[in-house]
C-alpha cells in the first residue's frame, strides 16, 4: 500500500508567533512608564469592584450572546461577544458565582479572552485572542496526528481481519468487533478486499491529496472479480462494474479519520467505510467510548460534592432500529440530562450545549444528529457519572472557578466540523 504516510501538509497547521500573552479579566495589565529621571509611572487601573457582584442568572437554552445580554441587564455591567462565539450555545444552571468567577469560567470553557475597555466603568468583550487561536491550532494538530496514526493502525488491523476464515470472523464479531459483521457478508467482504487490494499508487495519492480514483477496467482480473462480487449486478445489465471506477477518500472527523470507499458504474453505485462499521445510520457505539473512559477515569476534584452519588435516566429511550449504533429516535439530548443533574448536585454548571425545544419545526432533524444516553447512569459518584455522560455525548468536563464546565470534545474546531464527514458520492 505504499510507504507509511505522515499527516500531509494539508493537515499541518502553521503556528503564529505571539508577541505578548493577554491576561484574563479581572487581572488587567498595568501600564507603567519607563523609570528614570523626568518620567512618571502610570498607576495600574483599580480592580473593578463590580466583578465581586454575585450572579444568579441562569439559561436553559440559547446562545452565548443572548446570555451576555441577560447578564448585562441583570448586573448593569456591559458585556459583548465577538464572532465566532456569539452564536455558540450556552447553558448556565445553578448559577451562584461572582461576576469575575463567571468571566473566567466562560473564558476557560470557550477558550476565549475578555477585553476590558479603557473607559470607566469598563465594558467587557469576549474575543478570540492570538493565544486562543494558537491553543486551538495546537489541539487540532495534535488530534490530527493521533487520528492519522490510529487510522494507519486500524488499516493494518482490517487487513488482518480480511484474511480470517468465516468461523474466525464469527468469533471476532461475538467478541465485539462490529466490522467483522461486514466482512461476513459476501458483498461487504468483496468491497473491503477490493479496496485493500488497490495499487500502491492509489494509496500514495490518497495520503497525498485525501482522494484517489481508479478505473476498474485497469485492475487485475482478480480485483475486477471482486468488484463484480461487490456490485452483484443484475443479469444482462449494461451497468457492469468493469465500466466504472472505485474511489478512496479520507472521511470521518479530525480525531478519528477513516477511509471511505465508493464504487460507481453507469447510473449505479454504492459506498461504505473501509475501516469501521460506522457511517450512514450507524455511529461509534457509546459503550466503546465508555470503555475508554473507564480504563482512564478522571481524578475527582477536592470537593466533597463530587463524592455525591447521582442517577441520570432516559425514559424516552427505546430501541426501534436493529442496526448497531443507530440512534433511538426518541432518546433525549444532553440538555435535559444536565437539567436533571443540576437538580441533584448544587454546583454551578456552564456548558457549551445546544438545546432545541421539541415544539420547534427543526427539532426532529436536530435531535437526530445528537448523541444519546445508551444506558442509564444509576447511583454513581458525580466524577464517574460525568465521565460516562461525557463519553456518551462526546463532551469533556472540568471543575474550575467553583463551576462545572462542559464543552464538546472537539472544542478546537467549528461546530460544523465536529460531525462525521462523508465525501460527496460520485
Amino acid at each position: 500500500m505504499g510507504s507509511r504516510p505522515e499527516p500531509t501538509s494539508g493537515v499541518q497547521l502553521a503556528l503564529i508567533a505571539v508577541a505578548a500573552s493577554v491576561a484574563l479579566v479581572p487581572l488587567l495589565a498595568s501600564a507603567q512608564g519607563a523609570g528614570g529621571s523626568g518620567t512618571r509611572s502610570v498607576p495600574a487601573p483599580a480592580p473593578d469592584p463590580r466583578l465581586a457582584r454575585r450572579v444568579t442568572e441562569c439559561q436553559a437554552s440559547g446562545s452565548l450572546a443572548q446570555y451576555l445580554d441577560r447578564l448585562t441587564r441583570s448586573t448593569g455591567v456591559q458585556h459583548a461577544v465577538k464572532p465566532p462565539f456569539d452564536e455558540r450555545p450556552l447553558i448556565a444552571l445553578n448559577m451562584d458565582l461572582s461576576l469575575g468567577e463567571l468571566h473566567r469560567a466562560i473564558a476557560h470553557d470557550y477558550e476565549a479572552t475578555w477585553r476590558s475597555s479603557g473607559n470607566q466603568p469598563p465594558r467587557y468583550t469576549l474575543v478570540e485572542s492570538p493565544g486562543n487561536r494558537i491553543a486551538r491550532q495546537s489541539a487540532l494538530r495534535a488530534a490530527r496526528q493521533r487520528g492519522w496514526q490510529q487510522m494507519l493502525a486500524r488499516l493494518d488491523q482490517v487487513r488482518r481481519m480480511a484474511s480470517l476464515s468465516p468461523d474466525e470472523l464469527a468469533r471476532l464479531e461475538e467478541a465485539g468487533e462490529r466490522f467483522a459483521h461486514a466482512l461476513r457478508h459476501p458483498r461487504g467482504a468483496a468491497l473491503t478486499r477490493l479496496g485493500l487490494g488497490l495499487p500502491n499508487a492509489a494509496f500514495e495519492q490518497l495520503w497525498k491529496t485525501g482522494d484517489a480514483r481508479v478505473e476498474i477496467a485497469s485492475l487485475p482480473q482478480a480485483l475486477q472479480d471482486l468488484a463484480n462480487a461487490a456490485a452483484n449486478p443484475l443479469p444482462g445489465s449494461g451497468n457492469t462494474p468493469a465500466n466504472g471506477s472505485i474511489r478512496l477518500s479520507i472521511a470521518g472527523r479530525p480525531d478519528r479519520p477513516t477511509i471511505w470507499v465508493a464504487m460507481k458504474y453507469g447510473t449505479q453505485g454504492f459506498e461504505g467505510n473501509l475501516l469501521y462499521f460506522e457511517g450512514g445510520f450507524a455511529r461509534e457505539l457509546p459503550k466503546e467510548r465508555r470503555q475508554r473512559v473507564e480504563a482512564a477515569p478522571s481524578r475527582a476534584p477536592d470537593d466533597p460534592r463530587f463524592k455525591q452519588k447521582v442517577t441520570l435516566r432516559d425514559p424516552d429511550r427505546e430501541k426501534v432500529h436493529d442496526e448497531p449504533g443507530a440512534r433511538p429516535p426518541e432518546a433525549r439530548p444532553l440538555a435535559p440530562l444536565l437539567e436533571e443533574l443540576a437538580k441533584q448536585v448544587k454546583i454551578p454548571i456552564v456548558a457549551e450545549c445546544e438545546n432545541v425545544a421539541r415544539e420547534k419545526p427543526e427539532y426532529r432533524v436536530w435531535v437526530n444528529r445528537q448523541e444519546w444516553l445508551p444506558e442509564d447512569i444509576v447511583d454513581q459518584p458525580l466524577t464517574k457519572a460525568l465521565d460516562l455522560l461525557c463519553a456518551d455525548f462526546e463532551m469533556e468536563w472540568r471543575f474550575e472557578q467553583g463551576a462545572l464546565l462542559l464543552r464538546p470534545r472537539l472544542w478546537y474546531v467549528a461546530p460544523g466540523e465536529r460531525e462525521f464527514v462523508v465525501p460527496p458520492f460520485g
